[in-house]
């Protein structure tokens, strides 16, 4: 059992992470949150690798480099993603979820 963090801000506001992500009644998915302090826990049963991706799979949510959610980068947004404050130039699907790591997702809009 392992925990990322994730931070969504969008044009200087904070987007909550929601909670209870991958949990419906009795069952939860390895991959969920409890509260929308952004921290999800990876509890999985044997050794796999997750990404980001499939974070954002599991909310049922579309991520990519140049999307998320209904937000895209083609209506004028620029997207940013940092892993310990490192900035990450693509591939953001295909981040490895890690141990105390933290992401940070910084959504701009591109118009002034």
């Amino acid at each position: 059992h392992y925990h990322s963090k994730i931070e969504i801000i969008q044009d200087g506001k904070k987007i909550p992470i929601p909670p209870n992500v991958g949990i419906s009644g009795d069952c939860i998915h390895p991959l969920h949150t409890h509260d929308s302090t952004g921290l999800v826990h990876i509890d999985y049963p044997k050794k796999i690798q997750v990404t980001l991706g499939d974070f954002f799979d599991t909310m049922g949510i579309v991520f990519s480099d140049s999307q998320l959610g209904s937000v895209k980068k083609f209506d004028g947004f620029n997207f940013e993603l940092y892993i310990n404050d490192k900035l990450v130039k693509s591939n953001y699907r295909n981040i490895k979820l890690e141990d105390k790591q933290k992401i940070k997702i910084l959504i701009k809009s591109s118009r002034g």
